[in-house]
């Protein structure tokens, strides 16, 4: 996995590189090329731009590790302005969720605090998800096992909404 990600990052890099060394040897060229009359170009060309240039900072935010102690979750991102630490005894309690992901159930666990989810560990980033889902049954937060959600209602506890099943 980790090698696989690193290919492609640098493939990303490569490509970054040689398309920075086009624009700047041969700008007028370039300007021509795919600004000229074209009015895609003129649309598409700033677009895909902006992609490029955004697409790894996006990226990047999946690159976390989750470290869980007996007294909270730290979750450490690429960019350590962006890491937290979460107390465990800010959640009432945690329940696992098969959500699903193109037709496929991926098991994930949900921290709840008054009915709502405030935390989600899904179980497709991880390559230790077993281990985390058992470190944290060691701790002192209440799990109320699996539970059963239809899409919809997924979607509605993920933006904000209270979940009602659960009693």
């Amino acid at each position: 996995m980790l090698v696989t990600v690193l290919f492609c990052f640098a493939f990303i890099l490569i490509f970054y590189y040689k398309m920075t060394e086009l624009v700047i040897t041969d700008f007028d060229g370039f300007v021509n090329t795919y600004m000229s009359e074209n009015i895609y170009g003129r649309i598409l060309i700033p677009l895909g731009l902006f992609g490029f240039l955004w697409s790894p900072i996006y990226l990047l935010k999946y690159f976390k590790t989750i470290r869980i102690y007996p007294s909270n979750i730290e979750v450490n991102y690429f960019f350590p302005i962006f890491n937290h630490n979460l107390q465990l005894k800010d959640f009432d309690y945690y329940i696992l969720i098969n959500e699903m992901t193109r037709n496929v159930p991926v098991e994930a666990i949900w921290f709840i605090k008054d009915r709502k989810v405030k935390f989600i560990i899904p179980g497709q980033l991880y390559s230790n998800y077993y281990e985390i889902r058992n470190e944290i049954s060691k701790y002192n937060i209440e799990n109320k096992g699996k539970v059963k959600l239809n899409p919809f209602q997924e979607i509605k506890a993920k933006l904000g909404f209270k979940i009602n099943k659960i009693t």
